[in-house]
Formats: structure tokens, sequence, C-alpha cells
């Protein structure tokens, strides 16, 4: 499932909170910015590479915000994001139609992160609902999964909670069918200089690249990068 396509990157303004780096569940705990390219065209952007196949929530505008999320299922900031920051998105920018929520796959915490993301890819191929569905499942039950037992409970989700064919979910995951995607992500994400930090998301206003920001991510520091404040 080739579906995603990158570009070459450029340096970007980066503000690292406490986040999730590659490989542990250690904070990262910088407070430095470093490397300034505001203003790069989403269009060139690394992070922004074939953005309509992603996950999103919104519409695709220019005109609007756009943030590109790079998260990992396997972790713990991702899911404190995810249930702190962003409903606070969905609600003051999502919503009133101010701009869209992307999503793009980073397995770079725990080995059973990997498999996860792939089981993502292979769902958002045959329904998006079902994606978000699976996604939330992973963050919820964070503490019980393992790459021993992933495969089995991925499944057993699918079949209860979607209409998906979750065998050929899993299928597609034990064959690699979905490899390039994830791969795809990654590369996206090392060309954007994220230095294996989850969650990191990507801030843009009007087309325009604004910053980066990594780890403990409040609404708040959004809204006053996008000028929402």
């Amino acid at each position: 499932m080739n579906r995603r396509t990158f570009i070459t990157s450029t340096g970007a303004t980066t503000m690292f909170l406490t986040g999730c780096l590659s490989g542990n569940n250690e904070a990262n705990s910088s407070n430095d910015t470093a490397g300034s390219s505001g203003g790069q065209s989403i269009n060139s952007h690394p992070a922004a590479s074939n953005l309509a196949a992603q996950p999103r929530l919104g519409d695709l505008d220019e005109s609007q915000h756009t943030i590109i999320a790079f998260k990992d299922p396997s972790c713990p900031r991702c899911r404190a994001f995810k249930e702190s920051t962003v409903p606070e998105i969905k609600r003051q920018l999502i919503d009133p139609n101010k701009g869209a929520y992307i999503l793009r796959n980073y397995p770079v915490v725990y080995p059973w992160g990997e498999p996860a993301s792939q089981a993502l890819e292979a769902t958002l191929e045959r329904s998006e609902t079902a994606h978000w569905k699976l996604q939330n499942y992973y963050y919820d039950m964070q503490r019980d999964l393992s790459t021993e037992n992933v495969h089995g409970k991925t499944q057993t989700f699918l079949e209860s909670n979607t209409e998906v064919t979750a065998s050929a979910v899993i299928a597609d995951v034990k064959s690699d069918a979905c490899s390039d995607a994830v791969t795809a992500d990654i590369n996206a994400a090392e060309r954007a200089d994220l230095d294996g930090t989850t969650p990191s998301i990507l801030l843009f206003r009007n087309g325009q690249y604004v910053t980066t920001a990594a780890g403990s991510i409040s609404y708040d520091v959004i809204a006053t990068a996008l000028g929402e404040n």
C-alpha cells in the first residue's frame, strides 16, 4: 500500500516540551528553540507530503490553519495529547471550520507501535471511521499491549467494534503490506527533523509553516502560534 510520498526537508523552528523519545519512555526536558524557517509553503514542506491520503479532522484549506501531528500509538504522551488537547483543537478550530487536524504515524517508542501503525494503515485503507476507533483503542489499552498480543487484540477489537474484515487487516500487517505507508511517514518525520520525539506537531497558517512543537503540547501553545489567542 504505497500511497504516500515524501520530499526534501529544510530546517524548522521547534518548541520541545516533555515528550516520548525514540526507543523508550524517557521525558525530553529541553525547552530550546532552534533553526527558524517560518514561512515555508505547506506545498513544499516534507511533513506535508500527500496530505489528502492522511486521516484528518476538518477540511484541507490552505487559507486556514493546518495541524500535522506525528504520533505513536504506544506513546503515553500521545495518549495525553489525544485526551487533553485534541478535543480543544476540535472544539475551537475544527468545528468552527477554521482548519484541519491531520495524523501521521511515527512509531519510535515501544516495539508494538510498529505493527499497530501498520494495522492503522491497513484499517484506514478500508474505513477512516474504523481507523479512528482503532487509534483510540490503542491509546486506551496501551498498558495491556505488547508485540506478542497486538495482532490478536487488534483483530478482536476490529471484529467486535467495526465493519472492516479484521482478518484481512491482520493479514496485511503480517505480510508487511502497509510497511511502505508507515515508512513514508517515518521518512517525512526524519526529513522534518523531528528527532524521534512524539507527539510532534507542525503548525501552518494560511498555507505557510509557522513552527513545530513536541511533547506535552497544550492547546494554548497551538492557539498562540496560530494567532488564535
